[in-house]
């Protein structure tokens, strides 16, 4: 017999396959709208809610309590405005316990930072410069990934070939080294927008996933060219081990 530890917004007892925790940090300017004050929780819970997004099965409650509960992408964890440990310009953060991804199915990183913005959005006026991500690669199984998307993500690539500017990136592999994992220290994002940083994530995870790693993958995508679609940006890699 094993005793149930709680985590933050799961029930003991809940039949649940996690993949981790998966945290994403804003940074830049935030231009609150008049009067507002909400607070960053509430509007990412309702907002993944609403989207069909939100694990809520093992919230608790149940038909005593007239609620209905569903399977969802993740369990909302906590987030808010500031945070002790965020570095300067923090516009805002998010963390999630992610659902395991089906087979052929990719970390939901895009869902999760366009609900980020999306909430950031009912805020304010935002100028997102940087985005920090950690990522439960841990929760990814190469072994599970069909032949047919071996890296899930790169089947909606296509999504992106009518973006009307790139935007040049720099990837750095970090202070540490991924066996197997090439990285192009060169290239270009198709645009300077939530689903396209979140795609690059999920590829990146894949391929961290692959190539062996087990902790977590903290990427930061930062903009340095200015605020238009055509801005460079620089991303940086690392699995947990260092910066």
């Amino acid at each position: 017999m094993t005793d149930d530890v709680a985590r933050p917004g799961i029930a003991p007892g809940a039949e649940r396959r996690s993949a981790g925790t998966m945290v994403a940090e804003l940074y830049g300017e935030l231009a609150p709208h008049p009067g507002a004050e909400p607070d960053a929780y509430d509007l990412f819970l309702t907002r993944s809610l609403a989207m069909g997004w939100l694990d809520d099965t093992s919230a608790g409650g149940g038909a005593e309590d007239r609620m209905t509960r569903a399977p969802g992408l993740w369990c909302m964890n906590d987030a808010g405005w500031t945070h002790p440990g965020a570095g300067p310009g923090l516009v805002a953060w998010f963390q999630v316990d992610v659902t395991a991804p089906a087979g052929d199915r990719p970390l939901p990183v895009q869902p999760f930072l366009s609900c980020a913005h999306d909430a950031v959005a009912r805020a304010g006026t935002a100028d997102v410069t940087a985005v920090r991500l950690e990522l439960p690669v841990g929760g990814i199984d190469p072994r599970t990934r069909p032949p047919s998307a071996p890296v899930p993500a790169l089947r909606t690539a296509g999504w992106f070939e009518g973006a009307a500017a790139w935007t040049a990136v720099e990837l750095d592999a970090g202070p540490v080294s991924l066996e197997g994992l090439h990285v192009y220290r060169d290239g270009r994002l198709a645009e300077w927008s939530a689903e396209a940083i979140g795609w690059l994530a999920e590829v990146l995870a894949d391929r961290a996933a692959w190539a062996g790693a087990r902790a977590p993958l903290r990427l930061a995508v930062r903009r340095t060219g200015g605020g238009s679609a055509a801005a460079t940006a620089r991303l940086d890699v690392s699995d947990g081990r260092g910066r």
